[in-house]
């Protein structure tokens, strides 16, 4: 496991790459998570205070500002996941009043002479086989399928 000060680090180099945030914070709390809470608690540290202490006091100020953060992280991601679920509920919500009628099924109208497997009903995008063909000059109407064969 990553010590914390490792972590803090880490997180640095994410800001300067532009890493979302989210992520940063998802990566943090991953390699938090399983670290206890410090055993001391101080109360304020001052700038001048902070040259006069010893390396091991100055490791478990940063263990409990790194657990603080550890915990207002926790409570910031349970909110933004608490208002991506209502967000994600008011979706779909206002998609159900905008629901599309169902279109009957459109029989086909033109068929590729070369492919008769190959058939279009003339709505949406033109088939890949019809370009070249009406470039080549032939005209849409050559490709009609015959409606007295069909049913």
């Amino acid at each position: 496991m990553l010590s914390t000060h490792a972590l803090v680090y880490n997180m640095t180099l994410n800001i300067r790459r532009n890493q979302p945030i989210e992520l940063m914070i998802v990566q943090y709390l991953r390699a938090v998570q399983y670290r206890r809470p410090p055993k001391k608690r101080r109360r304020t540290v001052r700038g001048d205070d902070l040259k006069s202490r010893s390396t091991d006091e100055l490791w478990e100020i940063h263990e409990e500002v790194a657990f603080q953060l550890t915990q207002k992280l926790e409570a910031e991601k349970a909110r933004l996941e608490q208002r991506l679920r209502q967000l994600q509920g008011a979706d779909n919500i206002s998609d159900l009043g905008r629901s599309r009628r169902p279109y009957p099924p459109v029989p086909p109208k033109y068929r590729n002479p070369e492919n008769p497997m190959q058939i279009w009903s003339g709505r949406g995008k033109q088939p890949r086989w019809l370009g070249p063909q009406i470039q080549a000059g032939r005209q849409l109407d050559d490709f009609l399928i015959d409606r007295t064969r069909r049913h």
